[in-house]
């Protein structure tokens, strides 16, 4: 294949290259470049290269909103669960699409994605949400090129904000044991006992049923969580990964807590009469109907202040349980699993603030199995002197 190289002016030059016959017609593709001869040359033979192997593609007129629209009708829909559709779909329409979806991709560039985060940073948007917005553009791009739209992804250079490690707020076990008392007799006593106990996550507590609950054998399946939609509201939807679908035992004083409830909840429903819905959940409101995790939360944050607590999210029963369990000395493993994080990294990385007090115990540990009790390493190596 052979390229032509044509002068239109000072530092102006058209490349023109052969493409074939389409219908018996001789069909050629041009375009401008600027600059000096030489790299005008070196731009057209990097461009017959990549007709020759294959790589080349044609300016797309596909604009940026338009290839976002049919990435998630055509692969998010498919592929992530209707909560996070929704936060991608509220991402695309709020930020991307006012600021860049006019623009062609083939004219899109890493600069113009920058400034696009730049813009949106000085707007006061989170350096997280600005993440979230980063891996929504990232991948429709990265569609686009398998799709064969654009040659590479825009966004690969993109710079982002750093998200700063979250700061992990746990109750103290006096606190914790406070907060128990607190709830004892309210609506908020299960929920709070098993945020503390097992640390469940607030939408998995909501979407518990009695058919996952095992009194006998004093086990908990969790299979599922609550989530709620703008379009659906409140459902029930399964664990998000294979880890968050987890059994977890539970002790005897939870398990008689949670007879104690069943009970309760019984007389409760035939109190209600024809206006229960039954749907099976261990923790529902005064109609069996299911309680968004959002009232919980306020609900517990006005039990925190009346208690003279610190008054966290129910996301702090769950760091609370894991740091109980890390400081009790339980194997960061099985708090991974009791937790349902995909791995033992999350779990340390997390916990991390736990790590001091559990080196010094791993020191005095070592310490005790080479040397005994403290103080007779001292004595032996004074006899030994």
């Amino acid at each position: 294949m052979r390229g032509q190289l044509i002068k239109r002016g000072e530092n102006t030059w058209l490349l023109r290259v052969y493409l074939g016959e389409v219908d018996g017609k001789r069909k050629y593709q041009a375009k401008t470049v600027h600059g000096t001869k030489k790299f005008a040359e070196a731009e057209l033979r990097k461009w017959v290269q990549a007709i020759e192997t294959g790589t080349y593609v044609e300016p797309s007129k596909v604009t940026v909103g338009e290839l976002l629209d049919r990435w998630l009708r055509d692969w998010a829909a498919d592929n992530v669960g209707p909560t996070s559709y929704e936060r991608y779909e509220s991402i695309v329409r709020q930020h991307i699409k006012p600021a860049i979806g006019h623009v062609k991709l083939s004219k899109l560039n890493v600069l113009m994605v920058n400034d696009l985060y730049a813009t949106k940073r000085a707007e006061g948007l989170s350096p997280r949400t600005l993440r979230l917005m980063h891996a929504v553009l990232h991948n429709a791009l990265k569609a686009a090129v398998r799709w064969r739209l654009i040659p590479t992804n825009p966004a690969d250079g993109a710079d982002l904000p750093r998200v700063g490690r979250e700061e992990v707020k746990a109750l103290l076990p006096e606190q914790a044991r406070t907060l128990l008392r607190a709830a004892e007799g309210t609506p908020l006593h299960i929920p709070v006992l098993l945020g503390l106990t097992t640390g469940m996550r607030i939408g998995e507590i909501c979407a518990l049923r009695w058919d996952d609950v095992n009194l006998e054998a004093g086990t908990l399946s969790i299979t599922q969580t609550l989530a709620r939609t703008s379009d659906r509201g409140l459902f029930l939807k399964p664990a998000k990964t294979k880890r968050s679908a987890r059994l977890v035992e539970i002790g005897p004083d939870v398990v008689r807590a949670l007879k104690a409830h069943k009970v309760a909840q019984a007389q409760q429903r035939l109190a209600a009469g024809e206006t229960w819905e039954d749907n099976g959940l261990v923790v529902c409101g005064p109609d069996g109907k299911p309680i968004r995790p959002s009232t919980l939360n306020r609900q517990l944050q006005r039990l925190m202040k009346d208690a003279g607590l610190p008054v966290l999210s129910t996301h702090a029963l769950r760091h609370t349980a894991a740091t109980l369990m890390l400081t009790q000395g339980i194997h960061p493993k099985v708090v991974q699993e009791r937790l349902g994080h995909a791995s033992v990294s999350i779990t340390l990385d997390l916990y991390s603030h736990v790590t001091p007090g559990l080196q010094r115990k791993a020191a005095e540990a070592v310490e005790g199995a080479l040397f005994g009790p403290p103080g007779k390493a001292a004595k032996t190596t004074k006899n030994r002197a």
